[in-house]
Parts: C-alpha cells; sequence; structure tokens
C-alpha cells in the first residue's frame, strides 16, 4: 500500500510538471517567435524619414519622390521591390524605391539601411504616419522636421 501511494505522488507530481511546461510554452508561444532577450530592430522607414530633410533641385524631382512615397505607403513588399524610379537626371527606371529615398532624405542619424526592411515595415502605423508626413511637408511645399 505505502510503494503504491509513492507511486500515486510521483505520477501526480509528473502530471504537474507536464502541464506547467505545456502552459509555460503555450504562453511564450503566444508571444511570438522572438525571443525574450532578443530587442526589437527599430523600423527602417521611419529611421529613415523620420524628421529626414528632403534634397530635390526641382519640381520633377519632387514629383518623383511624391510617387515613391505614395507607392511607399500603399503597396504590398512584393511589388514595391519591383517598382523603379528616375535617378537625379531624369532617367526613368534607374533607381529602387529604398535608393531614391537614400538619394532624396538625410537621416537626423545616418546608418546603412537594409532595403528588405525598408519594404516589410513600410506598412507599419509609425511607418505610414511617417511617410504621410513627409507627403504633406512636399504638398505644402516644406521640409517635414521633427518637433524639439
Amino acid at each position: 500500500m505505502v510503494r503504491t501511494l509513492g507511486w500515486v505522488k510521483l505520477s501526480i507530481l509528473l502530471i504537474g510538471l507536464g502541464i506547467l511546461y505545456t502552459t509555460a510554452c503555450a504562453s511564450r508561444g503566444a508571444k511570438g517567435s522572438q525571443s525574450v532577450n532578443e530587442p526589437q530592430k527599430p523600423n527602417e522607414v521611419v529611421l529613415l524619414l523620420a524628421g529626414a530633410e528632403r534634397q530635390a533641385e526641382n519640381d520633377e524631382q519632387e514629383r518623383e519622390i511624391l510617387r515613391a512615397l505614395e507607392d511607399l505607403r500603399t503597396l504590398d513588399p512584393a511589388t514595391l521591390k519591383t517598382k523603379r524610379y528616375a535617378d537625379y537626371q531624369s532617367v526613368p527606371g534607374k533607381w529602387t524605391l529604398a535608393t531614391l529615398l537614400q538619394r532624396y532624405f538625410v537621416s537626423p542619424e545616418l546608418h546603412d539601411i537594409d532595403e528588405e526592411a525598408v519594404y516589410r515595415d513600410a506598412q507599419s502605423p509609425e511607418a505610414r504616419d511617417v511617410i504621410g508626413r513627409q507627403i504633406r511637408a512636399i504638398r505644402e511645399g516644406r521640409q517635414d522636421t521633427l518637433a524639439p
């Protein structure tokens, strides 16, 4: 009888540990695949455009920038990768969207951008807000600056 009670207690303990382990794994999986220790990467569009100085020399370049920003705000990543834009001399089809953004915008903090991340991050609410601010600034003939 004593040996049977020992096995019952051991079985209950093991079942309890199994439930605890399963619950912990399910809870961690619900948080996403990103590790708890892994910092979230900053949004490339926000890094590139938030408070960036736009450097265009003429109305034609401004229109091309506006077209690229509208595409960035509305198109999916796969389509964005295929789009091409005119270069400084207005030669069509020369630049990718990421190249155009790098050539016409000077970010407050310079960094090498991840082109794939630009396309992937473009539809986030933060990115769409920054893109919208740049579009409004172009239409209003001003620079978009970060508030102090």
